[in-house]
């Protein structure tokens, strides 16, 4: 996928610390050149940095710039920067990436598709990037931030925690399932390398859990 990004979506990503992980992926992300060197200066290094990694550098056209002060008037909560954001996505047809509410609301508005940091997240386990275990806790420390320097829905990032906890329970009592068949096969041809009281115990673990 092409996306258009705002600022937003990276500063989220370099709080959580893993800015690196989206461009390993096959999407190719990229933001106004504007919006780089202006937009981008904290932390320090950040627009340099993102670049290095393969943020692409755009310069909007005339028609993206009127569009943009279109949306900017439309839109008062917008940013300079977010407005051309969404006006290169639209004129692009691409896809608008960003973590900001007021910029997704825009964009539905507007008929522009838009992604945000959290569908980014699900995308990058999807695809292996990070496995799950990473997943969740990078979840976990987006709980840490949100309200502060992150701001993202939180009844999302808990229903992904606990569709985590589902996954992982499901897996447990497969296993389980896996070890009592085991155990019947063993009993049946005279062996027994596990005991009832270890069966046991083990049962009561993953219930618990």
């Amino acid at each position: 996928m092409i996306f258009s990004s705002d600022t937003n979506i990276w500063i989220d990503f370099d709080t959580l610390g893993i800015l690196a992980i989206p461009f390993k992926s096959t999407h190719v992300f990229h933001m106004s050149r504007d919006a780089i060197e202006d937009e981008l200066l904290a932390p320090q290094g950040l627009n340099s940095t993102l670049c290095a990694l393969g943020l692409k550098t755009v310069d909007f056209d005339l028609d993206e710039f009127y569009l943009a002060e279109n949306y900017q008037s439309t839109y008062p909560r917008l940013s300079r920067y977010d407005a051309l954001a969404m006006a290169i996505a639209k004129q692009r047809s691409w896809i608008l990436l960003t973590g900001d509410a007021a910029m997704r609301a825009a964009a539905q508005r507007e008929h522009i598709d838009f992604k945000g940091t959290l569908w980014l997240l699900d995308d990058l386990m999807d695809a292996g990037i990070i496995d799950r275990t990473q997943y969740r806790q990078i979840l976990v420390d987006i709980q840490k931030f949100n309200g502060r320097e992150i701001r993202l829905p939180k009844s999302e990032i808990t229903q992904r925690l606990m569709d985590i906890e589902t996954y992982n329970h499901r897996e447990k009592m497969l296993e389980l399932r896996e070890e009592l068949l085991a155990v019947e096969e063993d009993r049946a041809t005279g062996r027994t390398d596990i005991s009832i009281d270890e069966l046991d115990a083990y049962l009561d673990e993953i219930i618990g859990e």
